[in-house]
């Protein structure tokens, strides 16, 4: 059956033709089925009560709840302060949840800013720290780092501090959260990017153009920029200058870096007073030396590496209150910044650091600020 025109014998439209019709009605069925569910959830939206979402968190934050906004997609994304063009069209730093929820920027208590242990980056855009070799395939591999649409391998590479810095400013953190710090205990070397090389110059923070190819990382491995002094220092049977300067070559050594080291250490006077001074031999395991002296030596050592981060495990043990007061301040008098971890049982250790994790059992009980231990301390 067929209506017509009346002057034409073609039909203009067809109402029936049940050969072609079933067929239609069979990927009609097909697309019923495999979108039903979202069809269905839909209409459970529906069901959902819709509120005045600005009015209702200002409320909230009036009677003293605690609101938890999360974003979804990464600072170099941000369409104002990311790597343009590579970016998404919205605003992905902690100012998006204002924007977002309709909340004041005074009314932002903390802002926590989550990494990884290493970097990845989805479709094209700079990426200074990419590896294109078996340690990137094996990043992707354990940390699952695969599109959850497409599967596609993200791009990985090592972590990028220069970037995290600046993302960290951007975004105003005040709490960092490392994850997939797993994903990295296979390797056998770790690096991480600490400067960028613009022009032949090099720079610690993000630069104009990131995407020029005028720049180059600047790669360093993980014990490059860390320094770890044990509570029992391993000390060789020669001078002292080269405990010091563990592990370079006597001709390579910077002598004047050594006394430097040693001064901050508040070893100096004591080499000085010795024989033969920096030529000093310590004997086996530094038979000649007390238990405070060794130590000593060990944090010279440590900051003979220049280090970006120092970690003291309980390794001012053995010195008295007052020495150890000495050095923690002459290392922190460096113009250098140097992030200094404590390991240690003594609250005086700890007692100008800006924040205080108390473990138990392995795990974080309690974190206290400056003015807290101090306090404690006080009061005994």
């Amino acid at each position: 059956m067929a209506a017509s025109t009346g002057c034409d014998s073609q039909p203009y439209f067809r109402v029936f033709n049940p050969s072609l019709q079933s067929e239609k009605f069979d990927k009609l069925g097909k697309y019923i089925k495999k979108y039903l569910p979202i069809f269905k959830s839909v209409e459970s939206l529906k069901k959902l009560q819709l509120i005045d979402s600005e009015q209702f968190l200002l409320n909230s934050i009036q009677t003293g709840m605690k609101i938890l906004g999360e974003g979804a997609q990464g600072s170099l994304l941000d369409i104002d302060f990311g790597t343009y063009p590579f970016v998404t069209s919205s605003t992905t730093t902690a100012a998006g949840a204002c924007i977002g929820l309709g909340v004041a920027p005074n009314q932002i208590g903390e802002v926590f800013g989550i990494f990884k242990a290493y970097s990845t980056r989805v479709g094209s855009g700079p990426f200074p720290t990419e590896l294109f070799d078996s340690d990137a395939e094996k990043m992707a591999k354990i940390g699952n780092e695969f599109g959850s649409t497409t599967g596609r391998a993200r791009r990985c590479g090592w972590i990028d501090l220069v970037s995290l810095k600046y993302s960290v400013n951007i975004n105003g953190v005040t709490k960092l959260i490392m994850m997939k710090g797993d994903v990295l205990s296979g390797f056998k070397k770790i690096k991480i990017c600490t400067a960028y090389q613009v022009d032949g110059v090099e720079i610690d923070y993000f630069p104009f153009d990131i995407n020029s190819n005028k720049g180059k990382r600047l790669l360093n491995s993980m014990h490059k920029i860390i320094s770890y002094v044990p509570q029992s220092i391993f000390i060789t049977d020669n001078s002292i200058l080269e405990n010091i300067a563990f592990g370079i070559p006597v001709e390579k050594i910077n002598h004047e870096k050594v006394k430097f080291c040693a001064s901050i250490a508040n070893i100096h006077d004591y080499i000085n007073d010795t024989s033969k001074g920096y030529q000093t031999t310590l004997g086996e395991r530094g038979i000649k030396l007390s238990g405070g002296q060794i130590q000593r030596i060990g944090i010279a050592r440590a900051l003979y590496k220049e280090p970006k981060i120092l970690i003291f495990d309980e390794a001012t043990s053995a010195l008295d209150t007052n020495t150890e007061r000495k050095v923690i301040q002459s290392i922190s008098s460096l113009n250098k910044q140097i992030t200094m971890i404590f390991i240690t049982h003594r609250l005086k250790t700890i007692s100008n650091c800006n924040k205080v994790f108390e473990v138990e059992n392995g795990k974080v009980k309690k974190i206290f600020l400056k003015e807290e231990i101090q306090k404690r301390i006080k009061d005994g």
